[in-house]
Parts: structure tokens; sequence; C-alpha cells
């Protein structure tokens, strides 16, 4: 299962509206192997990053077991295509087309993300 960053960042913020969806989502699917982009791990860390938490927050998502996946030249060509057809920001067409790349289910909270993973023929998982 690819995580979007928004799905981690409610996880690791209790005061999060989405927490309790996030916590019910990673608990629905705890045997399933998770993972997400470079880029997209860089995002989940920048609000732990301006608070001074970036390790300890990265240690959590490495003991969720979220695997990084890289950012290759043909990742980001087809994220460049993405973006430009679809109209999507960088990091969304990068988490999608991670998700193509490695056949797996998205899981996000972003409404316009999820309309386009459908439409690309992606599985999503349920928040």
């Amino acid at each position: 299962m690819v995580l979007d960053a928004n799905v981690v960042i409610a996880l690791l913020d209790e005061g999060d509206g989405l927490h309790e969806r996030a916590y019910d989502l990673v608990e629905d699917h705890a045997w399933d192997e998770f993972c997400t982009s470079a880029l997209t791990l860089a995002e989940m860390l920048v609000r732990p990053a301006s608070r001074g938490h970036a390790d300890r927050e990265r240690g959590t998502i490495e003991r969720l077991g979220v695997s990084v996946v890289p950012v290759t030249g043909r990742t980001a060509r087809w994220a460049a295509d993405m973006r430009a057809s679809r109209r999507l920001g960088m990091p969304d067409a990068v988490v999608l087309v991670t998700a193509q790349a490695v056949h797996g289910q998205l899981a996000t909270f972003d409404r316009k993300l999820r309309r386009i993973a459908q439409a690309e023929g992606l599985d999503l998982a349920e928040p």
C-alpha cells in the first residue's frame, strides 16, 4: 500500500482531524506492506522538522514498516506527464505514479487525488 503524506501526517499528529481515520486505516491494513516515495517522505517530515522532531517521526515511520521508493528518472518523467495532463501538484503526481509503478493500493485523504487515481485505474484504500 502506497501512503500519501496526508495519511502519515494525520497518523503522527493526534490533534489532526483525520488522526482517527489514519489510525484505523493503518490498523485495518497492518498486514500489508507500506511504502511511499522519497519525495512524499520529505513532505511528511516538514512539520516535524520545523519543530525539531524529524528524527523521532522518521523513526516512527520506519517502525510502521514504511519502505521508501526512490524517485528515479523514469518516475520523474511519469510524474511530469501526470502533473501536466491532470493538473496535479508535483507531490500528488509523484505519489500517484509511485502507486502505479509498484502496482500498489493508494491510501490518501485527498479527494481530487482519489478521483484521478480511480480514473487511472488504481485501487484505493478506503479511509
